[in-house]
């Protein structure tokens, strides 16, 4: 983690590489008002709603199949930009019967 501030690492975890990477956020204190950044791998939402709750932020890039609600749009310039959407959405929560 990049304290932008300093220009300096404020977090370093170093794993035996047996770790999986999503169990990295157990690890972080989240800091109120600042901006998480995650990889698609981090889409856990149970872990991701505690940087929430603590007044943090965070921006994911969505796994291919996310199934969301958008709730609100954002402009975007996309003739100047890669930028396709900028969206505020909520999860949307499913359950798979089996039978």
């Amino acid at each position: 983690m990049l304290d932008l501030r300093g220009s300096i690492p404020t977090f370093i975890h170093i794993s035996d590489g047996k770790t999986h990477e999503v169990r990295i956020l157990d690890a972080l204190t989240p800091e109120p008002g600042a901006f998480y950044l995650p990889d698609r791998d981090y889409l856990d939402f149970a872990r991701l709603h505690t940087f929430h709750e603590a007044g943090s932020y965070f921006l994911i890039r969505a796994k291919q199949g996310l199934r969301f609600q958008r709730r609100y749009s954002q402009p975007v310039d996309r003739r100047n930009t890669a930028i396709l959407c900028d969206q505020i959405g909520m999860p949307e929560v499913f359950y798979s019967v089996q039978g």
